[in-house]
């Protein structure tokens, strides 16, 4: 059973509006112990200007026996917002139970409350916790920093040096955990969500989908941004962790694994999900429409429903979280591996002697650090946010596809590209290849692209806090950072070659010759059996030199 504390007064009221205050000490159903009513204020579920004397009255009226879910959703999605990874932490850290089944529904029930009365505002530590994750009232007011955020974000970077440090050796034996745990959590959690009541029901709402949503360029342009990030194209991970493969491994084997068990991960994830999303729409004698969720939604509300059903769900909940945090760690360190590996190829002779390799990841993860110590404020939403929809759009990955498959397909040519695959790996790839190259991947990613700013709306906050207009124009900033990169570079090279603006063209698009040592040897490999790395290393960087 829950467990209610006495005494409570609203933070924000400073006085006792309410007639009750709900608290749970629980993982999964409030995530941090902090009462109701500060907690809802201060993750911004309301419109900024309303008194919170208005909320408490909104909320424990004398007629009033229930409490919307939704204002604990707010929450559970700015939580997952403003803390990143580091929110994972403090659910783990936590002990208690979890609200009761019948307490995680669309109501919660307030006949089990008790009545507070008004307290010292600095008396227990649940005071300082209810502190945490209090919202400023906009990007201009960015607050103070709170520093149990700023330390458990410290804890995510110093996991994912301490993974990457020695390199992708160390990398990879990490992998091993961090990618196979998330597969049994998600069997386990796909096992009990097939055998709940209701579970058929959203199994069949999950597999007939509404054909109509096809017209919609908004669907387009939110699948072809989840495959982006899904895959991590254009994100450079991929070609750096590549780039530590032998000249004459099988990549293109790789590439159709890679497409076939991210694409069937995410299939079988939707049975666990709508599984579980059917049994909530058969206890609540709702449509499942009306409870399925999309992004964060889905793991603070669709998967701990499940965890709080199993046994000891206490311990599920632990491993939940903990999953989760490896799913997030996974991501992050291998996108940092993959900035590293293309710094210390580009400036070979300085970052690879002695430990500097270590002391510049080191570097590069203390700055990151404190990057993100500027979204752990209490303002830190609202930074995280721009973010979030400006640098880490989808639109500035459809850019960067659009100019690769360009520069690979009609500037350096189909036919040649054919013909060093075939060299690396003794035959060549189908036709299909070819033709998403030239013609069916730019097309995506210019049709994507102008949909994307046809469509574009200003950044808002839960609909009713508008960032103003210097805030608008930084988003842009960072966005433009990575797009106009590529513009700048092509410039850069044509005015500081010889020769006519033709010559230049041509002499800037040639391909350069491929690197005759890698290619000549069978066994090329970038790192030793000791550990050292070899002269020359890199394929892909040593072809471009």
């Amino acid at each position: 059973m829950p467990r209610f504390y006495r005494n409570w007064i609203c933070l924000y009221c400073y006085c006792v509006p309410a007639k009750c205050v709900l608290h749970c000490d629980s993982c999964l159903g409030c995530l941090l112990p902090v009462p109701v009513i500060p907690r809802t204020a201060a993750m911004g579920s309301l419109p900024p200007g309303m008194e919170h004397r208005e909320l408490c009255g909104r909320l424990f009226q004398e007629k009033q026996d229930h409490v919307d879910v939704n204002e604990l959703y707010q929450l559970h999605l700015s939580c997952y917002r403003i803390l990143g990874l580091g929110f994972f932490i403090p659910p783990v850290c936590q002990s208690g139970t979890f609200i009761p089944t019948n307490m995680t529904g669309t109501d919660v029930g307030l006949r089990s409350v008790v009545p507070c009365r008004k307290q010292n505002l600095g008396d227990g530590p649940l005071v300082q916790r209810h502190k945490v994750l209090s919202l400023s009232k906009g990007i201009d007011d960015v607050g103070v920093l709170k520093w149990d955020l700023a330390l458990c974000l410290l804890l995510t970077w110093v996991i994912c040096f301490f993974c990457i440090w020695k390199g992708v050796r160390s990398t990879g034996k990490v992998v091993y955990f961090t990618a196979t745990f998330p597969f049994l959590m998600l069997l386990v959690l796909l096992i009990r969500g097939v055998t709940l009541p209701g579970a058929a029901e959203g199994i069949k709402f999950y597999l007939y989908p509404d054909i109509t949503r096809l017209a919609d360029p908004q669907v387009w342009i939110d699948a072809g941004t989840q495959i982006f990030f899904s895959y991590a194209i254009c994100l450079g991970a991929m070609t750096s962790l590549g780039s530590y493969n032998k000249y004459k491994y099988n990549c293109y084997r790789d590439c159709m694994l890679l497409g076939c068990l991210n694409s069937g991960t995410s299939f079988v994830s939707g049975f666990a999900i709508f599984s579980v999303l059917g049994f909530m729409a058969q206890e609540q004698g709702v449509d499942i429409a009306d409870v399925a969720e999309s992004g964060p939604g889905l793991a603070f509300i669709a998967y701990p429903k499940a965890v709080s059903m199993m046994p000891l769900p206490s311990f599920w909940a632990i491993l939940f979280f903990i999953m989760l945090l490896l799913l997030g760690l996974d991501s992050q360190f291998v996108e940092v591996e993959g900035q590293i590996t293309s710094l210390v190829d580009l400036y070979p002779s300085f970052l690879r002697k002695g430990y500097r390799r270590e002391i510049f990841i080191a570097v590069v993860c203390f700055l990151s650090y404190l990057l993100g110590l500027t979204m752990v404020t209490e303002g830190g939403m609202y930074v995280f946010q721009l973010f979030d929809y400006y640098a880490a759009s989808g639109v500035c990955l459809l850019w960067v596809a659009f100019f690769e498959c360009v520069a690979v397909a009609w500037v350096y040519g189909t036919d040649k590209f054919y013909d060093n695959i075939e060299d690396m790996i003794g035959y060549k790839p189908g036709p299909w290849m070819k033709w998403s190259w030239t013609v069916i991947t730019p097309l995506l990613c210019v049709g994507c692209f102008i949909f994307s700013l046809a469509k574009y709306t200003p950044l808002t906050y839960n609909k009713y806090y508008v960032y103003p207009d210097w805030a608008i124009g930084l988003g842009w900033v960072l966005a433009l950072s990575s797009m106009i990169c590529i513009p700048l570079v092509m410039v850069f090279r044509i005015v500081h070659s010889d020769g006519s603006l033709i010559e230049r063209i041509k002499a800037v698009t040639a391909p350069r010759e491929v690197n005759r040592w890698a290619k000549n040897s069978e066994e090329a490999a970038p790192i030793c059996t000791n550990g050292g790395f070899q002269t020359p290393t890199h394929v892909i960087v040593e072809t471009m030199i």
